[in-house]
């Protein structure tokens, strides 16, 4: 998903928007711990 589609559909997809961040930030804290 490019970050135009991200920025035109973030008033319909605002919760899916946060989950998908919250799981973006869930997964680089992972990458920081292992390295």
């Amino acid at each position: 998903m490019r970050v135009a589609d991200i920025i035109q559909y973030e008033g319909e997809n605002k919760p899916f928007l946060e989950e998908l961040s919250r799981l973006v930030a869930e997964r680089n804290a992972k990458c920081r711990y292992l390295k």
